[in-house]
């Protein structure tokens, strides 16, 4: 059996406290029985005893009354006394405490708190939320800000627009200077939530230069429009969309000098799923033209490319592009591609919402007379 605790030091300091508490309890009981005891004890004896004996007995009724007095007033004193050593004790024990707490409260601030607040405000300059500080935008451009930059609901991975130039199919009886540009979007959308989110679909093409009595064919229009689960998109998956019933609908119609296409995804895009939509459109442009691209949600990757068609090649035309961009010009410049005539340019870099790309481009013999910004841009948003 194991009794090494039995005659520990903590064992014996309870034990003679213990032991202190009784002995002083004692002193306090033998003190009021001698103190309230003595005369009647004295009164009884004197009854009983010789008369001869009186002094005496007065005198132990004396001696014993004030002795028991004197006991209690001895045990007031060593508990008032006590009492007070506790009390000091107590205050030098909490005077070192609270300066303990103050140095481990300073130490933790200096330790931990301070590097926190210098790596918030890190943050807070990395993500440029301190565009929040009050008086700086109001609260719905903050709201505003939030939505489409700073905590977007929605963005696109991808975005790929590819350009095609080439004649019109029927030039005769029109107006010279003027080409078919034929336009395709693919891009894919994803939904960073945890809930459906609802998406709007909506393009545009504007019909400035379409003359009067085009044929069908070369007619300012969408020509095809898909969208679906990106793990779907084939074309026995991904079926296109029946234009002529979303013209009826009111989906597509032309408006304001442009044909637009407005259409909301059935059923929205489900929580963390990613959509794919492709766009496609021929508009009529000039033979020297620029060609605006913007897009409005953030994207995170674009591309854009130009192709030749009806016998247009990449030799006819003088193409440049120019980012819309924070990229800057040289860098974009640099991702510039000519594959088998197609050209491309592209933006590995985080696009904001209406940032994009200008192309421009004119005949080879006048390519060197042309500056692009004498041509009045057709803004085309993605």
């Amino acid at each position: 059996m194991d009794n090494s605790g039995e005659h520990s030091p903590t064992a014996n300091a309870r034990e003679a406290e213990s032991g202190e508490r009784r002995g002083t309890l004692t002193v306090l009981l033998v003190g009021l029985v001698l103190a309230v005891g003595a005369g009647p004890l004295a009164c009884w004896i004197s009854s009983i005893a010789s008369p001869r004996f009186g002094k005496i007995i007065a005198a132990f009724d004396y001696g014993f009354e004030h002795l028991g007095v004197v006991l209690v007033v001895a045990w007031v004193v060593r508990v008032a006394i006590e009492n007070a050593s506790q009390r000091a004790f107590l205050n030098v024990v909490d005077s070192k405490v609270r300066e303990q707490i103050k140095q481990s409260i300073d130490r933790f601030h200096r330790e931990s708190l301070a590097p926190l607040d210098v790596t918030i405000k890190k943050l807070d300059d990395e993500f440029g939320f301190r565009i929040r500080k009050p008086g700086l935008l109001d609260k719905e451009s903050l709201e505003v800000l939030k939505g489409m930059v700073l905590s977007p609901k929605l963005i696109r991975p991808e975005y790929d627009l590819y350009l095609t130039l080439e004649p019109l199919s029927e030039a005769r009886g029109m107006p010279g200077g003027l080409i078919k540009v034929g336009s395709r979007e693919e891009y894919y959308v994803r939904n960073i939530t945890n809930e459906v989110q609802e998406y709007h679909v909506e393009a545009w093409i504007d019909t400035m230069f379409e003359p009067p009595g085009i044929s069908q064919i070369d007619r300012c229009d969408f020509t095809r429009f898909v969208w679906g689960p990106e793990d779907l998109r084939t074309e026995n998956d991904l079926r296109p969309f029946d234009l002529m019933k979303m013209r009826r609908e009111g989906e597509i119609k032309r408006d304001h000098g442009a044909v637009w296409l407005k259409h909301v995804l059935q059923g929205g895009i489900p929580a963390g799923a990613t959509y794919y939509v492709e766009i496609e459109a021929s508009q009529v442009m000039r033979v020297t033209d620029i060609f605006v691209w913007n897009i409005t949600g953030l994207t995170q990757r674009f591309r854009v490319r130009v192709g030749f068609a009806g016998g247009y090649t990449a030799a006819d035309f003088h193409v440049d592009a120019r980012e819309l961009h924070h990229i800057g010009h040289d860098a974009f410049r640099d991702t510039f591609k000519d594959d088998s005539g197609v050209l491309s340019w592209s933006v590995n870099q985080v696009l904001l919402p209406y940032q994009g790309v200008e192309i421009w481009w004119a005949p080879r013999e006048r390519a060197q007379e042309i500056d692009p910004r004498e041509a009045p841009p057709q803004v085309v948003p993605g």
